[in-house]
């Protein structure tokens, strides 16, 4: 989780040089050359391992849905796929950050509707 938030943090400048982009401005040269670009590149691959590392403490763990799991793991995947679609990389990205956000809803609510006594979990028995 740690990883994904460090990610996330690192990209914001990408995205807000991205929504800068979106008036008409040429941004290509901040967002892929020198720190910029390497912070940009180390954001995503830092989200990218972060959500996947999530998604597999989320399915072992078992306190939380095990199948939001591979729900984040396979929309964390598709998004980073758009990268290589080439001229469809808009649709592909949109998939996995859907399928992502759903993800994130179904663990939000899983721990909206858990009441305040604590989780008890089965003792194995070897």
């Amino acid at each position: 989780m740690v990883l994904s938030v460090l990610g996330t943090t690192l990209n914001c400048a990408a995205v807000l040089a991205e929504i800068a982009g979106a008036s008409g401005t040429n941004v290509d040269a901040v967002v892929s050359e020198g720190v910029s670009g390497t912070i940009t590149l180390l954001g995503g691959l830092a989200f990218f391992v972060g959500l996947i590392l999530f998604g597999i403490a989320t399915m072992r763990a078992g306190v939380l849905p095990r199948w939001a799991g591979p729900l984040l793991i396979l929309g964390d995947v598709v998004f980073a796929a758009g990268t290589f679609a080439g001229s469809a990389s808009l649709i592909v990205e949109v998939l996995g950050a859907l399928i992502t956000c759903a993800a994130f809803v179904w663990l939000g609510l899983a721990l909206l509707s858990t009441s305040d006594a604590p989780l008890q979990r089965r003792a194995r028995v070897s």
